[in-house]
């Protein structure tokens, strides 16, 4: 249980995973044009990702 008493979704280790594909996603340059790409023509915008 979190701290609000809800049920977690999903275990400390599986989130700690996720967040290691993501970093090694985001780390090459040409995964970021792609992304960028995609969320523009998406969204209209360019994402807020440079910052993180």
């Amino acid at each position: 249980m979190n701290r609000k008493g809800e049920k977690c979704v999903v275990s400390d280790h599986v989130a700690e995973q996720v967040l290691e594909m993501a970093r090694r996603y985001f780390s090459d340059p040409e995964n970021v044009k792609k992304y960028e790409a995609w969320h523009l023509k998406t969204y209209g915008c360019l994402p807020n990702i440079r910052n993180s």
